[in-house]
């Protein structure tokens, strides 16, 4: 992929969260970068996976992360991006421990360019990883037998079917 239409140089915070009540949650990047900041809506899915694949990258690196936080000039534009996630990529940059993270527009899918753009360290990848991880594993619980999330009027086990009465009497109602 080449580079972004939209390079929004160094970014200076990077966060994931979640917006609205579990079971009808939207997930997002937060990006202030030094020329714009951009709002990144992902699926669950996509988020976890990069939360995921960050770590996986991290553990292969030469480079130890560090946990200083870079200290950066204030953002210097009033550009902003905000759409649906349809591709998302972390390639390196030949400046050190900085990556590039690439995120390509969901509605651009012919383009072969990625919508926007930022560089971030090692440290803010590191903190953009735990922190995803956390906002994905605080929706719904998950039934202890069959996986399916749990709302909170109750759930009714398909793998109980009425031959484990005593599991599905411990069950969360």
């Amino acid at each position: 992929m080449p580079g972004p239409k939209n390079d929004l140089g160094r970014a200076i915070s990077l966060t994931a969260d979640a917006v609205g009540e579990p079971g009808s949650r939207r997930f997002r990047l937060l990006v202030e970068a030094q020329q714009g900041g951009a709002c990144l809506w992902l699926e669950k899915e996509q988020l976890f996976q990069l939360a995921v694949a960050i770590q996986q990258l991290l553990s292969t690196m030469d480079a130890p992360p560090t946990d200083e936080p870079t200290s950066l000039p204030a953002q210097s534009s009033d550009a902003f991006h905000e759409f649906q996630v349809g591709r998302l990529m972390i390639s390196e940059d030949v400046r050190g421990p900085i990556l590039n993270l690439l995120a390509k527009n969901q509605e651009d899918a012919d383009s072969p360019e990625a919508t926007v753009g930022t560089l971030v360290d090692i440290g803010q990848l590191k903190a953009l990883s735990e922190q995803a991880l956390v906002v994905c594993a605080a929706g719904r619980p998950r039934c202890p037998l069959c996986g399916t999330p749990m709302g909170p009027e109750g759930h009714q086990c398909v793998r109980t079917n009425g031959y484990h009465k005593e599991m599905a009497d411990d069950l969360p109602r």
